[in-house]
């Protein structure tokens, strides 16, 4: 199977996984139907709703929240109520139309508007507001209409990662931080490493960096990738049955059967993935850090993320795109002749960057917003895949990663594009 549709394939499953922990997922074929209490969902019911699951006949958003925990003592944490703020929001979109399931961060130190409560960071509308309230933030901030949220607490990495026998990532800088208060102790080094879960826990905790929190979800996305991969191994599959009852104190969810069973449904359709980043920028209110959303690029990509089944044109020049470059594994000079064809093809705002990436990693042409805008600046460069996906520059229009496979399959004619 292809590593790129292995990953694909992978991060569906996930979402499945996540949206069927407590419920008894004895095989994909037999999915038992969850009791609920008070519109939480809580343990496991006998009744099962389908034999082969089908995907949703229509575009369904999910609210999947990564749950800090509350402490009652430095380094004690209390009992878990899934009220504490959240660490990371992940808004989830299957599109059956055509067969894609889209992934948009939500940075936790957004700035919005809770009722009753004034401009806040968003990561504190659930302890503020409730799973209900939380989600109707979402919506207003997004203009989508939610069908179900799933709040995950910090434990569920922890379990998941060891019920897999930990997993394989790429840690792109040594990491080391202590918060005395939360217990937390991060000591990390450089290079691929093979994560306990403890240890994934530090990975996708740690923010000590010049990135903040969007480092950090870029680093969450990483671990999502490495554990959908863990989970379609051979050793990983073999561990699914014993999944849900491992983590069944770990997740809380208003997700209905038919919900679960619409994400069985599209991991069993090969469906491609685009992931999103909320566009914005760093910014200081009254000596409190957010980020604060830049309205019109929020609304681009907002309406790339939900236009469900249609083909996003190209609505500016692409000779004014951001773009930057960064070396995985290409040489100098092939980095050098990737800058010098997108130049003579005319793009204004082409830059190298030194930014950390696995090592080894083939070429790919990513954008923020828009995969046309990514398939054009591919056409000229000559290779890559061209995806939409928030592994990108938060800085960048368009991020090429240029690898040992850099090798450009046509001429380019200089001052080609307009």
């Amino acid at each position: 199977m292809p590593t790129a549709l292995l990953v694909q394939r992978s991060l569906v499953f996930t979402l499945a996984v996540f949206l069927a922990f407590t419920p008894l997922l004895s095989s994909v074929g037999a999915v038992t139907r969850p009791a609920t209490v008070a519109g939480q969902t809580t343990s496991p019911h006998t009744q099962r709703f389908a034999l082969a699951p089908r995907p949703p006949t229509r575009s369904v958003n999910y609210l999947i929240a990564g749950v800090a925990p509350d402490y009652r003592a430095p380094g004690v944490r209390a009992p878990e109520n899934f009220r504490g703020n959240t660490d990371s929001l992940l808004l989830v979109q299957l599109d059956p139309v055509s067969n894609t399931v889209r992934t948009l961060s939500l940075p936790r130190d957004t700035r919005v508007w809770l009722p009753g409560h004034g401009w806040r960071k968003l990561n504190s509308a659930l302890p503020r507001l409730g799973p209900n309230g939380m989600v109707r933030a979402v919506e207003t901030l997004t203009g989508l209409r939610i069908q179900a949220y799933v709040l995950v607490n910090l434990n569920g990495v922890r379990h998941l990662t060891e019920a897999l026998g930990g997993v394989d990532i790429y840690v792109p800088q040594d990491m080391t931080y202590d918060d005395k208060a939360a217990g937390l102790h991060i000591r990390l080094k450089k290079g691929w490493r093979h994560l306990s879960g403890t240890q994934a826990e530090q990975f996708v905790r740690f923010r000590k960096d010049a990135m903040g929190d969007i480092g950090r979800l870029q680093r969450q996305q990483t671990f999502v990738k490495a554990l959908a991969r863990r989970l379609l191994a051979p050793a990983g599959a073999l561990r699914l049955s014993a999944l849900p009852q491992t983590l069944k104190q770990d997740v809380r969810t208003n997700a209905s059967a038919s919900d679960i069973g619409a994400a069985l449904g599209m991991a069993l359709h090969w469906p491609r993935v685009e992931t999103f980043l909320l566009p914005g920028r760093f910014l200081t209110v009254n000596h409190a850090s957010y980020w604060g959303v830049e309205a019109a690029a929020a609304r681009r990509t907002l309406g790339n993320f939900s236009r469900a089944g249609t083909s996003v044109p190209i609505t500016r020049d692409v000779r004014t795109l951001r773009i930057i470059l960064v070396n995985t594994s290409g040489t100098s000079a092939q980095l050098t002749n990737a800058q010098v064809r997108l130049r003579r093809a005319g793009y204004r705002n082409v830059t190298v960057s030194q930014r950390e990436v696995p090592p080894g990693r083939a070429s790919a042409v990513l954008s923020n917003e828009n995969v046309n805008e990514a398939k054009r600046v591919r056409r000229d460069l000559g290779f890559g895949e061209a995806s939409v996906s928030g592994q990108g520059s938060v800085y960048a229009d368009v991020t090429v990663w240029v690898g040992r496979d850099a090798v450009p399959t046509a001429p380019i004619a200089a001052g080609k594009r307009k």
